[in-house]
């Protein structure tokens, strides 16, 4: 409990608005601009995986670069799971504000939880020995908001080329970067969360379907670098990332739906740590990890995305400033 007349942290992020949401002043982030703007780089940005505060801190992100222009010096976009909403979204030609308002109305696919005639009903096939359903929450309401979200139909429509992260679900788990084809199928199949939203299955006729690429990987890294490295362009890559880990909440998950996510979510923690190492051996690699560190709000608590986005903008523009983005660089 806060002592009297001090504010607790939600409603002292929220009494800090005005100061938080100012443009950041450009000459605190030269080390950024330099990076970003040197033509001798190839540019990437990565928006990780991390359910709302995903969505939350990947809008920041893309905000940030806006207001201090770097976005037309973006070369390419990578996104898993809620990265690969707003990612796909961004790339394809939406403004951050314009992405943020519409999670904050609804219209970008919000997580709903299933109801009660959806559990009820798997529950009784599971009496039946009849077996419980692939997921728990049904995807036609999803797939409409984000078909209608999305700015453009393909990937090869993206203002800025766009890459999104997936795994299949065949037993093999193998991960698949989509980069051609229909955006909101491969953006979906990057958000399938096992066992809790349908899967969604091979679009081009393949036997199988997709699961959530945080599986593989939660934030778009190795892949970047690989994928740099056999393309054997001319330019060093710097790469800035976002990462979520929710490993600072202050609420245990509560419920089944929470502890399954989070469940999930420490396994692709754990995959996550092996390749960080394995980045920071990359040759010819700089990047960049950003982390808000959310401390407040569950995974699906919608209410608390406006608090979410102060609190990730907050703590990038610190991040990104002069003296604290080179403590967070990789591969200098």
């Amino acid at each position: 409990m806060a002592e009297p007349g001090v504010l607790n942290p939600i409603d002292e992020v929220h009494a800090a608005r005005e100061e938080i949401e100012a443009a950041p002043d450009a000459e605190e982030y030269r080390v950024l601009r330099r990076l970003a703007t040197n033509p001798r780089n190839f540019f990437a940005v990565s928006f990780g995986g991390g359910s709302l505060h995903g969505l939350a801190g990947n809008c920041t992100l893309a905000a940030l670069l806006e207001e201090l222009g770097l976005r037309p010096h973006v070369r390419e976009v990578w996104g898993t799971s809620a990265g690969a909403l707003v990612g796909g979204a961004w790339s394809g030609g939406l403004r951050s504000t314009t992405i943020l308002d519409r999670l904050l109305d609804g219209s970008v696919g919000p997580i709903h939880k299933p109801s009660w005639r959806h559990l009820a009903t798997s529950a009784i096939r599971f009496v039946a020995r009849r077996g419980l359903p692939e997921g728990l929450v049904p995807g036609d309401r999803i797939r409409a908001a984000v078909e209608r979200g999305l700015p453009v139909r393909s990937f090869e429509e993206c203002e800025i080329p766009f890459r999104a992260i997936a795994c299949t679900d065949d037993g093999l788990g193998r991960k698949v970067v989509f980069e051609k084809g229909p955006l909101s199928e491969a953006i979906l199949a990057s958000m399938s969360i096992p066992g809790i939203f349908l899967p969604i299955r091979d679009w081009s006729g393949g036997d199988h379907g997709y699961m959530d690429g945080g599986i593989v990987e939660k934030t778009p890294l190795l892949s970047i670098i690989e994928r740099h490295a056999r393309a054997a362009r001319d330019l060093e890559l710097f790469v800035l990332c976002t990462h979520f880990d929710g490993g600072h909440t202050l609420r245990s998950p509560q419920g089944f739906l929470q502890r399954l996510v989070h469940a999930v979510q420490r396994a692709e923690d754990v995959v996550w740590t092996y390749q960080l190492e394995q980045a920071r051996g990359a040759p010819g690699c700089k990047f960049a990890v950003l982390n808000p560190r959310i401390e407040h709000g569950g995974m699906f608590e919608f209410e608390m995305l406006r608090f979410n986005y102060l609190w990730s903008r907050r703590a990038f523009k610190a991040q990104l400033s002069n003296p604290e983005l080179p403590k967070r660089m990789w591969g200098r």
